[in-house]
Formats: structure tokens, C-alpha cells, sequence
């Protein structure tokens, strides 16, 4: 889960003001089309060949160096296209900003009411091949990036955590079914015997926006967004193939993953994707974020059988 604790937030005029001075001192005027506004990071398009993307936390920066380090480090080991960023800063008010530069790579983020059109079998292959390549990388290629590292204790310890939040600012806010259901999710996944759990190089974050199509969403032009990636748990990258592509594609993907399956890994997918809800509605909570909260919400109580 991302985390946001400590960190202030630019305001938008200040966002607009990076834009600006880095159009002024580095590109010169052009067009900027404001096409994403993600948890951490506001992205620009700038004369449809360049991609900005400006934290909105300050204290950002060292995140920043991390992701790029990675791209840096991946570049030309996957089978799908990836950024190749570069850093640059802008200083005003007294205020370093740090943000994120890359060619823009081609494609579409569909609106979800297409995604019934894809061509199940294409997307799927892409999808297995990207991530049997991801997850198999050996660990030595970050070994000098500093990448969170998840094992089995610390990823039990994680979702102890994470569950502790969720039961006192998130419980109130949910009816005592999906509060049920959540409390016995959770007991169950506590449980769970990982010690057979391999962690790999993962994403992180295989979801709505990160995921790049042709216009025919006949296949993957690239996969974007790479904040989250750590040496964690498969299954999460799983998880989000699942929840955001569906059950056909999720089947052919995993019919043709070459990854470690473990004992735990299916039970492990099924929590990942129930609890997908609690990311929103805690980042919600925390910046005071009512439309995050919402929707937390009702992924949540969507997810438990009624």
C-alpha cells in the first residue's frame, strides 16, 4: 500500500507553475493536456510526445531516483514496452521539485465499457509473457536499488497493519456484513502457511491506467506506473490481471504462467483481489478525499457475497 503519512501536498497552482517554468526553461511552449490524476502523481502530455508526471506529496524525491533506477535497470529485459525516464528539477519559490520525463509511448487507456471487446487470447498471451519474464528476473539486476522487500514475515506483517487501520477508521464507515466478511478474510489470510512463499520482482500495481492498448485493444502496447514495484509477492500482479481484466483473461494468463505456484499462491490471489477496496478508502481517509472514500466503499462491500 502506498503511503502518504508525513507528506504534504502541492496545491495546484504550484503544479501549474512547474509545468510552466519547465515548458519555459526546457522545451519551450507547447501543448500540455493534463491526462491523468493518480494518487501521488499528476501526468501531463506535452505536444503528444512527451510525458510529465509531477508528484503532488513534497519529500518525493528519493521515490522518484528509485523508479527510474528500475526502468534504467529493466530496459530491454521485457517482452513489453516500459518508460525511459529521466529526472529533471525545477526550483521556484525556494521549493526543489523533482519530477519524471519520458517519450510518450503509444496507445490507449480504454474506458472500461470497451474492455468487452479485447481479444481475450492476445491480451492474455501478453500478459503471461510479461509477467513469466518479470517475475523471474533475478534479483541481483536491482540489487543496488533500493526496492521494498517483501518476505513472508513482512508481508504477514504488512496486512497486520494494514488491517488495523482498516478496523479503526475504515469499520466504522462499512455495514457490519462487509465488516464480517473483511474480518474473516483477513483472519484467514494471517493464517495462511507461507513458507513456501518465493518473493520476485513484481509491478505491483496491474490495474486501470497502468496497462497501455492498440486501438483495437488487439494488444499491449506497454505497461506504465512502476511506484509500486517491489520484490514481494507474485500473486499480487495475478490479483490485478483478475480484478481489472477478468476472470477469461485472467484463466489464460494463469494457464500460462511459468512462475513459482505455491500452495497458498490461488488463496493469496482471491484475498489480494477482495481487499482491493481498502487501498482507496484508507488513502481517502488519510488526505480527506471523499470521492476515494466512496469508492473504497463500494468496491468493498461489492466484493463480499451477499
Amino acid at each position: 500500500m502506498r503511503q502518504y503519512k508525513g507528506h504534504s501536498t502541492f496545491p495546484q497552482h504550484y503544479i501549474d507553475i512547474v509545468i510552466e517554468e519547465f515548458l519555459n526553461t526546457k522545451r519551450g511552449n507547447g501543448k500540455v493536456v493534463p491526462i491523468a490524476k493518480g494518487w501521488s502523481y499528476m501526468v501531463y502530455s506535452i505536444d503528444d510526445s512527451l510525458i510529465v508526471r509531477i508528484p503532488k506529496f513534497t519529500n518525493y524525491n528519493e521515490k522518484i531516483k528509485i523508479e527510474v533506477d528500475l526502468l534504467r535497470a529493466l530496459k530491454g529485459l521485457l517482452p513489453i514496452t516500459i518508460p525511459e525516464p529521466e529526472i529533471r528539477m525545477v526550483k521556484k519559490n525556494g521549493i526543489d521539485t523533482m519530477f519524471m520525463i519520458y517519450s510518450q509511448i503509444p496507445g490507449i487507456i480504454p474506458d472500461p465499457c470497451y474492455m468487452n471487446n479485447i481479444n481475450y487470447f492476445k491480451i492474455g498471451a501478453y500478459l503471461s509473457s510479461f509477467l513469466n519474464v518479470l517475475h523471474t528476473i533475478p534479483l541481483s539486476i536491482v540489487d543496488n536499488i533500493k526496492l521494498n522487500r517483501v518476505g513472508a514475515i513482512n508481508l504477514k506483517n504488512r496486512y497486520k497493519m494494514i488491517f488495523i487501520k482498516l478496523k479503526k477508521y475504515g469499520f466504522p464507515l462499512l455495514n457490519n456484513a462487509t465488516v464480517v466478511y473483511l474480518q474473516n478474510l483477513f483472519d484467514k489470510f494471517l493464517s495462511l502457511d507461507l513458507s513456501d512463499f518465493t518473493p520476485v520482482l513484481i509491478h505491483g500495481d496491474i490495474g486501470p491506467g497502468n496497462i497501455l492498448f492498440n486501438q483495437n485493444c488487439l494488444h499491449i502496447t506497454g505497461i506504465i506506473d512502476w511506484e509500486d514495484c517491489e520484490v514481494g509477492d507474485p500473486a499480487i500482479d495475478l490479483a490485478g490481471v483478475r480484478s481489472y481484466l477478468g476472470n477469461k483473461i485472467f484463466n489464460i494468463v494463469y494457464e500460462k504462467y511459468t512462475g513459482k505456484i505455491d500452495s497458498t499462491f490461488m488463496e493469496r490471489i482471491r484475498f489480494y483481489e477482495s481487499v482491493i477496496g481498502i487501498y482507496p478508502l484508507l488513502y481517502g481517509i488519510e488526505n480527506n478525499h471523499e470521492v476515494y472514500i466512496k469508492k473504497g466503499i463500494n468496491q468493498l462491500i461489492n466484493q463480499h457475497p451477499k
